[in-house]
């Protein structure tokens, strides 16, 4: 303080923080009474609840929109430049260590980089071994991810296409006659890919799943592995598939013949067409493999849920006092138990939406109006949205920030939301037409 005797003259003051001033439990008190006053200056003067009822929640904006990945035919452009890009810097890398091929480079990159292990090959140069393993750490992660991604959203995208033409009114003598065409794919325009759709719809695509269409696209690549063994290599139909489905599960038991491996039998064509055969084929293999798999896991999971049990006590108990307690369930708490017993919900989170309930039964009365649903689920989008807002532009921890935003007080809630734009009074008549829309935030 400016009082201190102990600082010498000429010296600058120690800045101290106010808060390691020792105050007197009085001066304490009015500090900390000052301290709320002025924060309750600067919320709302209306209560929350009318807030609530004379705004509504304005859409999200483009930023704080979730990032999409656009698997359209312009979107996978994105994917095969990232991809590309690996493969033809793994490859100029090689060729310049190793003095291979760029054909057998590119056949390197791509069977070094999804670890499929072919031998044709073998790097003796300790630089080339250190570009392998960043290759290898690359190709599992992001390029395998990528591709992987983009295969599986293609057959999405297949899925949506057959919704579409199932949707439309053309037939297929419209369609070979070219007299009713319509835009099946969304692009806004009508041309011969709403054509191919519609033939490849009532061909075959209203008949397969998801996972048949996945089945599909790997046998006939497989199928493509197969010719190629047989026609450029030479080698019988077994051996063929042998190779087909090791390269393609990155098993790598057989390796074809190259430029460069010793051999003389192979030649660059041998080597691009490996490349490109695992490029695609990994990722397809390993969609339609996961998705068997899938089929599998989930049978043995619906089985163990759907074993017929007799029902005990407690399982009757745990559900019978939910609303009122006097030995019997009401339709709610029948479908409740229900769900308990296929294993869709837990009680834990049983009682996290009872005590939800509860809180927005101000009144007591054991019931809801729309007015109450409304105002809850209000809450509920702005929470999340302050939860969003505080990990990407306060960069605080996902988890924190939601945990700091569930113990918010509604009130400071509320302000926060008004001050950062995101409730709008619903006056006029344009605003009140969005509240469907925003609260689907």
């Amino acid at each position: 303080s400016p009082c201190d005797s102990s600082r010498r003259r000429g010296q600058p003051m120690e800045r101290r923080s106010p808060y390691h001033v020792k105050l007197s439990g009085e001066t304490n008190r009015k500090v900390k009474r000052n301290m709320v006053k002025r924060w309750q200056n600067r919320l709302i003067k209306q209560r929350p609840g009318d807030i609530l009822d004379s705004h509504v929640v304005v859409p999200l904006s483009e930023k704080e929109k979730p990032e999409t990945v656009d698997v359209s035919i312009n979107g996978g452009w994105k994917v095969f430049v990232v991809v590309l890009t690996w493969v033809l810097v793994g490859a100029a890398v090689y060729k310049a260590i190793n003095k291979w091929s760029f054909g057998a480079s590119v056949y390197y990159t791509v069977q070094a980089g999804f670890s499929i292990g072919f031998g044709a090959l073998s790097e003796d140069k300790w630089e080339s071994q250190l570009w392998s393993i960043f290759m290898i750490a690359t190709g599992a992660t992001a390029a395998a991810a990528a591709l992987g991604y983009y295969v599986e959203s293609w057959f999405q995208h297949l899925d949506k296409l057959d919704e579409n033409a199932t949707n439309s009114s053309m037939t297929l003598i419209g369609v070979l006659t070219g007299a009713e065409i319509e835009d099946v794919d969304g692009d806004g325009k009508t041309d011969c890919w709403d054509v191919l759709d519609k033939l490849w719809h009532e061909s075959c695509g209203k008949h397969l799943t998801f996972t048949r269409k996945a089945l599909l696209a790997m046998v006939l690549w497989v199928g493509v592995g197969v010719v190629f063994g047989m026609v450029d290599q030479k080698w019988g139909f077994v051996r063929s598939l042998y190779f087909s489905v090791a390269a393609m599960s990155t098993a790598g038991l057989q390796a074809p013949a190259i430029r460069g491996d010793g051999t003389g039998l192979g030649d660059d064509f041998s080597a691009y067409f490996v490349a490109v055969f695992c490029l695609l084929g990994v990722p397809l293999f390993g969609v339609a493999m996961g998705l068997v798999a899938n089929i599998f896991v989930d049978s043995l999971v619906q089985a163990r849920v759907t074993l017929p049990s007799d029902l005990t006590d407690e399982e009757f108990n745990r559900v019978a006092g939910l609303s009122i307690d006097d030995g019997t369930v009401q339709f709610g708490e029948f479908f409740i138990l229900e769900l308990l017993r296929q294993g869709k919900v837990d009680m834990e989170g049983v009682h996290a939406i009872k005590r939800a309930y509860d809180r927005i039964d101000s009144n007591g009365d054991g019931s809801l109006s729309a007015h109450e649903v409304r105002r809850f689920h209000k809450i509920c989008a702005l929470r999340h949205r302050y939860a969003q807002y505080l990990a990407t532009e306060k960069h605080m921890q996902h988890d924190f920030a939601i945990a700091v935003v569930i113990e918010m007080d509604t009130q400071a809630l509320v302000q926060k939301s008004l001050d950062l734009g995101w409730l709008e009074r619903a006056s006029d008549a344009d605003a009140a037409s969005r509240v469907g829309a925003a609260e689907n935030v």
